[in-house]
């Protein structure tokens, strides 16, 4: 007899809870989101390569502002954040227009065949897929 109270109790219970929810409120939220300017290959990136377990490209500071590489650029490779301080460029600061060979750009992490690659000076990015062989 206690069994079949407690499970009626049980039962009750979850049919309560079942149909007691909450009304959903609607909320009207507006999300402002950065604004990303997805740049040709050949502007922001050219002369992409993947050699000896490295990879290397020009950059060019295609902004109206100087960078500085060693605070400025953000790399991903693989989804892996590449530390600034590894990536190896000939030059550190560009001015508008101004290119460098920069070398490591995969940092630490070993390349596979297929790596794919963002790199990205504040609103400015690019998107590849880089084969190495």
């Amino acid at each position: 007899m206690m069994k079949k109270t407690i499970m009626a109790l049980v039962l009750l219970l979850a049919l309560i809870l079942a149909g007691c929810k909450a009304p959903e409120e609607q909320v009207n939220e507006t999300i402002e989101e950065e604004e990303v300017v997805v740049q040709e290959e050949a502007e922001l990136v050219s002369n992409l390569n993947c050699a000896n377990g490295v990879i290397t490209a020009t950059i060019t500071n295609t902004g109206e502002e100087t960078i500085d590489l060693s605070k400025d650029i953000r790399v991903i490779v693989r989804g892996l954040v590449v530390a600034n301080k590894i990536i190896e460029c000939e030059k550190t600061t560009l001015k508008p227009g101004e290119s460098t060979l920069c070398s490591k750009l995969n940092g630490v992490y070993p390349v596979v065949e297929s790596n794919a690659l963002v790199i990205r000076f504040g609103t400015e990015q690019i998107l590849m897929d880089v084969t190495c062989k």
